[in-house]
């Protein structure tokens, strides 16, 4: 072989190493990848600590979180606050007891003592009496007992249904109870004598409220009704839900009632009592819950679909309407931004301006347990811990508050799948009696676009 054939032959192989390198190469190029997040549905799916999630695509330091006191029960079922606001009562499950919590105005934790002790299992209703006694229903059984503020406990009588879920108190002193499962509404006097006063061929009646007149507004469990209590032999239904259960409702001060309700859970009611472990989760479902809005005149609207979270409890405030879930214990805010702030606005605005999309406040790690938010109540004095949840407890001047953000479902190329916001308070002026301002990258308008190779 000369030398010519040499170097062809070399050349010939060296053409082709580079070949098989190059395309080697392109096959092994990564281009660039999008991934792109900008709304609140977006967001919702993430992991968030101290922060909430606001539309469209906006994140918020959210107020301080943290306990306010601690019940060694398997779950609090109920919540009732004195009319004083300097103590608060909540009602357990699984051995019917009750507790009494008493707290300092101003200070960050209470102790909560066993107040009474009943036979039963759950204590679903709560209701501080005229006569500044306490009042409990007990399910399985609905039985009504009275508790003094001493502690004394008297048994008022038995409803003969199974459930007590929710009861009010009418202008002569009678108990309105809530039951089940025979979707009955009772009058129970405080000696012990019962009537029916309807019955709704519902199942349970969930949730029942009474306005400033003295009107009922009651839901229901089978075709999920929200209804006005007539008078004792009557009532009208108000709005008709395709889902299932009218698990809460609450009332705004001119009247306006609110609706929140969830897909119906098919489960035998009378299992359907917490066992003595850690409470479990509300069932997730793959329909949304539904918060609607009837003002005093009877107009319905749907005001907000919560995906996959059950409306468990409902609170009216200034900020707006709160909304506790039982999906990992969220809460949510639903109202409308102005000028202002979040909220109801002035009494001539609510029911003239739309309902802006919720607001999510995402707890911090501790309460991301699974557990769910089944009662929600506030004081002026007492802060109880769900209280915590929606006053917006800003850090001091000179402190600062942070939060972050993990993203839903990020890719296993992105870098750095977590945002972090943080706010500090500082004072202006140099008397020191000027009031904070604060300065921060907060809120975040997140329309993000995360590269990666």
């Amino acid at each position: 072989m000369n030398l010519n054939q040499t170097s062809h032959k070399l050349r010939n192989f060296l053409a082709g190493w580079i070949g098989i390198t190059l395309l080697a190469m392109a096959a092994g190029a990564v281009s660039p990848q999008t991934w792109r997040i900008s709304t609140f549905n977006d967001f919702s799916d993430g992991e968030s600590e101290r922060v909430s999630i606001q539309h469209p695509g906006e994140i918020r330091l959210a107020p301080s979180i943290q306990p306010f006191a601690e019940v060694k029960e398997s779950a609090i079922w109920s919540l009732a606050a004195s009319p004083d606001g300097g103590t608060l009562y909540a009602g357990t499950g699984n051995s019917a007891k009750i507790y009494r919590i008493a707290g300092t105005p101003g200070t960050a934790t209470a102790e909560a003592r066993l107040f009474a002790d009943l036979d039963g299992n759950t204590v679903h209703a709560l209701l501080i009496g005229s006569d500044g006694a306490l009042y409990a229903g007990v399910s399985p059984g609905g039985s009504v007992y009275k508790i003094s503020d001493e502690g004394a406990v008297t048994l008022i009588g038995a409803s003969g249904q199974d459930y007590i879920w929710a009861m009010v108190q009418d202008a002569t002193g009678d108990l309105i109870l809530a039951t089940g499962d025979k979707g009955q509404i009772l009058r129970m006097a405080l000696d012990g004598k019962t009537k029916t006063l309807v019955k709704t061929g519902e199942k349970h009646i969930l949730s029942l409220v009474k306005n400033a007149d003295g009107k009922i507004y009651f839901g229901t469990a089978s075709n999920g009704w929200v209804a006005e209590l007539v008078n004792e032999k009557d009532f009208r239904v108000l709005y008709d839900s395709d889902l299932g259960e009218v698990k809460s409702l609450a009332l705004a001060p001119d009247g306006t009632l609110y609706a929140g309700i969830i897909p119906t859970v098919q489960v035998d009611a009378k299992r359907d009592v917490p066992q003595p472990t850690p409470a479990p989760p509300s069932p997730k479902t793959d329909k949304s819950s539904e918060i609607v809005k009837i003002t005093p005149d009877g107009l319905a609207r749907l005001l907000d679909k919560t995906p996959g979270a059950a409306a468990n409890a409902m609170l009216v405030a200034d900020q707006g309407l709160l909304v506790g879930s039982g999906d990992e214990g969220k809460l949510f805010r639903v109202g409308y931004r102005d000028e202002t702030g979040p909220g109801f606005g002035s009494a001539g605005q609510r029911n003239s301006r739309p309902a802006s999309p919720p607001e999510r406040w995402c707890l911090d790690d501790h309460w991301k347990s699974g557990q769910s938010v089944h009662s929600l109540s506030a004081t002026d004095k007492v802060e109880p811990m769900l209280r915590r949840f929606w006053m917006p407890k800003l850090p001091a001047c000179g402190e600062s508050s942070t939060g972050s953000h993990r993203f839903p479902k990020e890719p296993a190329w992105l870098l750095k799948p977590a945002l972090e916001i943080q706010k500090t308070r500082e004072r202006t002026g140099a008397n020191g009696r000027q009031p904070c301002r604060s300065r921060a990258k907060s809120p975040v308008r997140l329309h993000a676009t995360c590269s990666g190779v």
